[in-house]
């Protein structure tokens, strides 16, 4: 299967970031979910990717990115990343969005986890 990319044309995906454990003073690399032994990141190249590996394929269509920055060759209308596409939503519309603004003192933030973090904290949000 192909996948490509519009936006980057040399772009590096980690599927499944590295992490090294000391075991009896032996460093081990290791993959941090257990899905591929050593780790895994994919590497586009003039904004190609191609694998005939399935678990490749699963781990990288399940991607956050995936239908936001990178695209399989057999991409149905509409198919991509919930939570990928309202991360980029969010960073375009940076402290303009609507969605990013506090409701009890007015500041704006760039996302949603943002002004979540504000609202716990927020000194008016008791003068309601």
């Amino acid at each position: 299967m192909q996948f490509f990319t519009r936006k980057y044309r040399n772009m590096r995906v980690v599927v499944e970031p590295r992490s090294t454990v000391v075991i009896e003073g032996v460093p081990i690399i290791k993959g941090l979910n257990n899905k591929f032994p050593l780790g895994l990141a994919v590497e586009f190249k003039d904004g190609l990717y191609k694998t005939n590996d399935p678990a490749i394929i699963k781990a990288l269509k399940a991607h956050v990115n995936y239908g936001v920055h990178f695209f399989a060759e057999d991409i149905k209308p509409g198919e991509q990343n919930e939570e990928g596409a309202q991360m980029e939503q969010d960073k375009r519309e940076g402290v303009e969005g609507a969605t990013s603004k506090c409701q009890f003192c007015g500041e704006k933030f760039a996302n949603k986890g943002l002004l979540g973090i504000h609202i716990k904290t927020c000194p008016r949000k008791d003068e309601t």
